[in-house]
Parts: C-alpha cells; structure tokens; sequence
C-alpha cells in the first residue's frame, strides 16, 4: 500500500512465482521461429556460380611388358675381374723401367722406356710399348706405340692409317725450342777446311800491310 501526498493510497499486487500459460506458449513460439529462420538461411545456396572441380591427373605405371628387367645397382657396376697370369717389373734409378702382364682372358700388354740426355735439362723418357684385347665381337685389337719429347705415335688395326702417319710425320718435325740444343750448336759450326803443313822459311825484313818488305 503507497500512500500519496493529497491522501490516495495505491496498492500493489504481489506477483506470482507462477508464469502465465499464455506466456510460455509465447515465447517457444518466438524459438520455433527463429529455428526455422536459422534453417533457412543455412540451406540457401551462396550465390548461383556452378563450383566446377579440376579433374585429378593421376599417373599410371606403363604396361607389364615394356617394363624392363629390374636390375639391382650394386650388381650393375660391378666390374669383371680378370685374373693376372703374368707379370714383371724392372726399374732403374735412373728412371728407365720395363714392365709387362698378361690376363687370362688373353689380353696383354708391355713397355720399356730408356732416359735420353740424362742428366741435362733435354732429359726426356723415349717409350715403346705395345698392348691387345678382345672386343665385345670377339676380335682381337692390337696397338703398338711409341712416345717421347717429339709426341706420341699409336698404330694398330682400330687405328685409322691416316692419324698413325699424321702422328709419325709431326714426330719428324723439326723443334721449335726459345734456344737451341747443345747438339744443335754443334752442328752449326761452320767447317774448317784442312790446311796442309807448309815448311817455315826465315825471312829477314818487317811485314806492312800484309807486304813484306826487304831490308
């Protein structure tokens, strides 16, 4: 009960801890509809692009027979190896040797080299040797050389006859060398012929000019 300035009194009503029927179906209609507005919205579509997907590129083997034997790496680069069935070895301190060897599958090979102006800053190795083997066709290849300060000189069957005579006729070629060899020098003294013996005669006078002049 309030009571007013000019003597009116009001009074108010409790209310009840109760709701009101009436209220309850109010509010879950207000919840029905905003489920329904929230399901709406979630089934609208975006926008009415069609989402076209790139197509997968998927890689195939090859079929089973173009495939290749499989072939393990180890076993690829293992290298045959071929017995030694002889072999020697000869060097000198000068620098000169000699060696050779023989496989059993028949190839071989041999070389000697002797030293040239020892001693001398012309000092050079002059080498001669010879090697052979068989082919993947079976045939035997056999290669002479010779090799020293002038060049190298090959000759053999798997050998064009044009490079061998190439190669021989540019080891015949004269040096071309900032200062020439001391045989060289030699060589290019110039020759004195022989003066035969004359018997001495005594001359009295002086000589003047290449004149003599008698007293």
């Amino acid at each position: 009960k309030l009571v007013g300035a000019q003597g009116w009194s009001i009074f108010v009503k409790p209310e009840s801890s109760e709701q009101h029927p009436k209220s309850r179906s109010t509010k879950m209609f207000r919840y029905i509809c905003f489920a329904v507005m929230l399901a709406s919205a979630w089934a609208a579509p975006v926008d009415e692009q069609v989402m076209v997907t790139e197509p997968v590129m998927e890689l195939r083997a090859p079929p089973v027979d173009t495939v290749g034997p499989v072939v393990d790496p180890e076993m690829d680069m293992r290298v045959p190896v071929v017995g030694i069935m002889d072999a020697g070895l000869q060097q000198s301190t000068d620098g000169a040797y000699n060696f050779h060897y023989r496989g059993e599958d028949g190839s071989f090979r041999q070389e000697s080299a002797v030293v040239v102006n020892p001693g001398t800053e012309y000092q050079y190795l002059k080498i001669s040797g010879s090697y052979s083997y068989f082919d993947a066709n079976g045939k035997e290849v056999v290669v002479h050389y010779k090799a020293d300060d002038r060049g190298f000189v090959p000759e053999g069957n798997n050998i064009m006859p044009q490079i061998s005579t190439a190669a021989k006729i540019n080891s015949q070629l004269p040096r071309v060398e900032e200062k020439p060899r001391p045989q060289d020098v030699l060589s290019h003294v110039p020759h004195v012929p022989h003066v035969p013996h004359v018997q001495q005669v005594p001359v009295v006078g002086s000589v003047w000019n290449g004149q003599i002049m008698q007293v």
